[in-house]
């Protein structure tokens, strides 16, 4: 199904989405839990709110609810909600082989990266393939994503994933320790951007810098601030310019409306006075969360009321940009012409 929307960019979708045994799909069971399933005929999904038979969904549109099978008949039956699986709904259902990169980062690497349809980008660090899910939709129908990640386990388990999403055209995943092997077989200045999630992102500056077109960008995914300073020293080497680093904060909010009632009373120090001398408050007349009983109660309007979540996303890791730049040639590479007519070597 992550195929059919790689596709509709290029003309070449057709009617309405169709759930096809195979078929990945992101099921939505509640606002804070959501994870991912293939669909198989004659097969069944169990959760908290009952059994759910895949035979259910098998040629129907995504974006509906599904219901329990024994529930289908009875009012009020367990149900859930049926998507097809974006990059974000990816990143959000998948299983964590490792820290991933999360949607609001990602809006900002993918941005930065300068990546549009026909781009060619390398990863290294595949993980859990949630950035490279986003790649992807950012460079398909005509890109192409190369990623490497250092185990094998893990390099093999997002294939199949790819594979599931319908996506494998558009992505290669290989098994290789590139701060040690780099990336041979990509010739020099073939690609549009390169992505770093790696421990040590500076053991391979060289090679990136080897494989970028000129005005191609690097991007890099650090956890830890001296990880960045070290990246930037070698940086520095190397023909890169407009190097800079930031972090993002992300926020979700939740808007409702709600009704609440409200005391019509007397001004307060009457109040506090009649409390203290009928000894229904403390000595300073405070009285506790109830009403008193000559109080009025009056509903007052619905009004709309926002709160932060209490789950705050804040800083995830470093993100550092730097754009590659014409060869600048060193001090000692600079060739001077004497007086005499004899060539020497700059001073370094």
């Amino acid at each position: 199904m992550f195929r059919q929307e790689l596709n509709s960019w290029n003309g070449e979708r057709t009617g309405r989405w169709e759930i096809s045994g195979g078929d990945i799909v992101v099921v939505h069971s509640r606002f804070d839990e959501l994870f991912n399933i293939e669909l198989q005929k004659d097969d069944n999904f169990h959760n908290r709110y009952g059994i759910f038979n895949h035979n259910d969904l098998l040629g129907k549109t995504a974006g509906r609810r599904w219901i329990t099978a024994s529930g289908k008949a009875a009012t009020g039956a367990g149900f859930v909600i049926v998507l097809r699986p974006t990059p974000e709904l990816w990143t959000l259902s998948l299983s964590h082989r490792t820290q991933i990169v999360y949607t609001h980062d990602i809006a900002v690497i993918t941005a930065e990266m300068d990546l549009r349809p026909g781009s060619i980008v390398v990863e290294a660090g595949t993980g859990s393939g949630s950035m490279t899910a986003s790649l992807v939709r950012a460079v398909a129908p005509t890109g192409r994503v190369v990623s490497f990640d250092i185990h094998e386990d893990r390099a093999r388990k997002a294939t199949e994933d790819f594979q599931k999403l319908g996506i494998s055209d558009y992505v290669s995943v290989t098994h290789r320790n590139v701060g040690k092997e780099g990336f041979k077989g990509i010739p020099e200045s073939s690609v549009d951007a390169v992505f770093l999630d790696l421990p040590a992102v500076w053991d391979v500056v060289a090679e990136a810098e080897r494989i970028l077109r000129v005005d191609g960008v690097l991007a890099t995914f650090s956890p830890c601030i001296e990880q960045v300073q070290q990246t930037y020293e070698e940086l520095s080497k190397h023909n890169f310019s407009e190097i800079k680093t930031s972090t993002v904060g992300f926020r979700t909010w939740d808007t409702k409306k709600r009704s609440m009632d409200y005391w019509q009373s007397e001004t307060e120090q009457e109040r506090k006075r009649k409390r203290v001398s009928e000894g229904r408050g403390n000595q300073a007349g405070e009285r506790s969360g109830v009403p008193d009983k000559d109080d009025i109660v009056k509903p007052c309007d619905v009004e709309l009321v926002s709160r932060p979540y209490k789950e705050i996303m804040t800083h995830t890791s470093y993100l550092s940009f730097a754009r590659r730049s014409r060869n600048i040639p060193k001090p000692s590479d600079v060739k001077v012409q004497s007086e005499d007519g004899n060539q020497t070597r700059g001073k370094d």
